[in-house]
């Protein structure tokens, strides 16, 4: 099997075409660079270079072939070299986020992602539109990594006979007139023909947004994330 190694060797040869410069390119004794060229020609079962003393190390027609091969698997080795080390410090990976309407309309999950994205480019974010109790299931079972949730708090007596899947549906029955929805404040950026918004008085159960992770088996990706979003300065209205 070849190993980057073996690889390096190889380009840094016919980058130079000459064993002692390319030894001394590698900081080897040229006998080690031949020994393993040799190797390598050896378990690929072909030859790549022609040598003659009389004129240059030349590449063989599959040595061309080999070297294109070579520096490409090189490029890709120094790639996941570089992404292994960004995962490492939580500036690469994914991060899936869970939000309930009102993460969105309250400008919350914006202002969590734009910090984010400053400090951590290159981390890729997957939001999914989720109520919160199917949330709590995701983040059990590892579906998503970061819920943004909405606290269930009771209701004033008398009030909601009709249980929803969402907030923009309720709005979307209390628009066709089925009724009155109790939505959270940021709702009054949706706008519907027939609709109007009116505070609750004497409601003392405010309801606000909350961030839901696992305690453990946390990615650093996503650790950054949980993060940046508790040092969040943007409040929500809600």
């Amino acid at each position: 099997m070849v190993d980057a190694r073996q690889l390096r060797y190889f380009v840094a040869l016919v980058e130079e075409l000459h064993f002692a410069r390319a030894a001394d390119r590698l900081k080897i004794a040229q006998s080690a660079l031949s020994t393993q060229i040799q190797r390598l020609e050896r378990d690929l079962g072909v030859r790549l270079l022609n040598r003659n003393k009389r004129q240059p190390v030349a590449l063989t027609d599959a040595g061309k072939l080999f070297h294109a091969e070579a520096v490409a698997a090189l490029r890709h080795i120094e790639r996941a070299d570089q992404i292994g080390r960004l995962a490492a410090r939580g500036l690469a990976g994914i991060v899936r986020i869970g939000s309930v309407a009102s993460g969105v309309t309250s400008g919350v999950l914006s202002g969590m992602l734009r910090d984010f994205r400053l400090s951590h480019p290159n981390v890729r974010i997957e939001v999914i539109s989720m109520e919160t109790p199917r949330q709590f299931e995701a983040l059990g079972s590892g579906e998503i990594d970061v819920g943004i949730v909405r606290p269930r708090r009771q209701y004033p007596s008398g009030v909601v006979a009709t249980r929803v899947q969402d907030f923009i549906s309720g709005l979307s029955l209390a628009s066709a007139g089925y009724g009155v929805s109790v939505v959270p404040e940021s709702m009054r950026n949706i706008a519907q023909p027939g609709l109007c918004f009116r505070s609750i008085t004497d409601f003392d159960f405010p309801v606000h947004l909350a961030l839901a992770s696992r305690r453990r088996e946390l990615s650093p990706a996503v650790r950054a994330f949980v993060e940046t979003a508790v040092r969040q300065s943007c409040s929500p209205t809600s």
